[in-house]
């Protein structure tokens, strides 16, 4: 039976002081369509987070002692043929709260080589917000995305690689959590990929 890849952001811990952020998410990725060619979006769709020093800066997406609980979902997708992905994760701070995190593709377009909108595709699958995208080659690939946010109004936090390879360790467990700090040690993110069978 065929098999898809979801992946979902579990937290975010900002690990800085400061009173009020207006955070969101970019996530580049490989498209599943045609490798040579990425694909761009911004999270989440219907606005900025607001987090507070109330909240000790923190936002859980899966309620901590749910282990069934679900994240903030970013794409489901058929599995890789080389059981393979790249994903990048940048944590973007704005001066404002936006209202349409979505319309930030419009600026992101701006600065990348012969990139499209798109709505409908395999990659976007449960997700109303449009992604970008566009040729790896003509843009250095997807870490070269960072290069596009550095000439935006909004502040870039740093980054985090969600890489993965579908091996394995996937037999005992279909469900994989991961931690890491973002480049910078501004934040940290918890994420999850799990596998899915594909009953359609």
């Amino acid at each position: 039976m065929a098999k898809q890849i979801l992946l979902q952001i579990d937290y975010l811990k900002i690990l800085r002081r400061r009173k009020h952020w207006n955070i969101y998410f970019t996530i580049a990725t490989t498209s599943p369509n045609d490798p040579t060619k990425m694909v761009i979006t911004a999270l989440p769709e219907n606005g900025t987070l607001k987090m507070t020093s109330n909240t000790n800066n923190e936002l859980h997406f899966v309620p901590e002692g749910d282990a069934g609980g679900n994240g903030l979902f970013v794409f489901q997708h058929d599995m890789p043929a080389m059981y393979s992905t790249q994903v990048r994760l940048w944590v973007m701070q704005s001066r404002k709260a936006i209202h349409e995190v979505g319309n930030i593709l419009h600026d992101i377009s701006n600065f990348l080589s012969g990139s499209e909108e798109i709505r409908e595709s395999s990659t976007n699958k449960g997700v109303k917000q449009p992604w970008l995208t566009a040729a790896k080659i003509a843009n250095q690939g997807i870490g070269g995305v960072g290069s596009a946010l550095s000439k935006l109004d909004d502040r870039d936090l740093g980054f985090v690689n969600m890489d993965e390879h579908f091996g394995h360790h996937y037999d005992q467990n279909f469900e994989q959590d991961y931690h890491n700090q973002v480049s910078t040690g501004y934040a940290e993110i918890g994420w999850t990929w799990q596998l899915i069978e594909d009953t359609a």
